[in-house]
């Protein structure tokens, strides 16, 4: 009886070893499959060559959108402004760079290119070589925000809706709305109050910007199509 116990015993030896392998080997299987994915660069992700006509469909966008923000305007009557995907990815690659480094410094990380904007109908990336932000723009009591949408990624690795926060983190989202505005916000602006369980769930972005000569535009609506946004603004003292 001793000795076919310690048969049996010994028999199922090797059968919790080789199940312990095999939940060791899937773990690093599972652990290398996410690094290499987190690694590869996102599949979206086209870094522009810089041209003469880059640079010139970059600054004409540039002066465009800066002219029709400044414009003298009826007071409290809405007016839009559409931006291209083509537009809007030539002046990332050639001006946002120079607009970051004269707000920031030449140190700053966005003085670097490496945004590039993907304009769908239903949700906007903004997207490195290394990652990709997804989200839905929406206005809400003198904020822009923007709520999580399916598309975001780490290199190939998707992220989910929960981390979005966390992806954005690596995108400076404020710098970038002051680089895209012309100038720095207020430090003192003032955050809209609203009952938090009609607030909906996001990053607030404000959307009302000071003009030199003392005017403010607000934005008022984002409207979303393939390739293209169009943004509704009011002009206001």
């Amino acid at each position: 009886m001793t000795n076919g116990t310690g048969a049996s015993s010994q028999d199922r030896l090797p059968v919790k070893r080789r199940v312990v392998l095999l939940v060791c080997g899937v773990l690093v299987a599972v652990v290398g499959i996410t690094v290499i994915l987190a690694c590869l660069p996102v599949s979206d992700f086209t870094a522009p060559s810089t041209t003469e006509e880059l640079d010139r469909r970059a600054r004409q966008f540039e002066q465009s959108f800066a002219s029709e923000v400044t414009r003298v305007r009826d007071l409290n009557t809405p007016w839009a402004i559409r931006i291209r995907e083509g537009d809007l990815n030539a002046w990332f690659w050639i001006r946002l760079p120079n607009w970051v480094a004269h707000l920031h410094g030449s140190d700053s990380a966005g003085a670097q290119p490496f945004l590039q904007a993907g304009l769908e109908h239903d949700r906007v990336r903004l997207m490195s070589e290394s990652m990709a932000l997804a989200f839905v723009p929406t206005i809400h009591e003198r904020s822009t925000i923007l709520q999580p949408a399916s598309g975001s990624s780490l290199g190939r690795l998707p992220v989910p809706p929960v981390l979005f926060r966390w992806s954005a983190s690596a995108i400076d989202l404020t710098q970038l709305t002051e680089a895209v505005m012309g100038g720095e916000l207020p430090s003192d602006q003032p955050v809209p109050e609203s009952d938090l369980e009609d607030r909906p769930d996001g990053i607030d972005l404000p959307s009302l910007f000071p003009l030199g000569d003392g005017r403010r535009v607000e934005l008022l609506e984002i409207q979303m199509d393939d390739q293209q946004l169009i943004l509704i603004f009011q002009t206001l003292k």
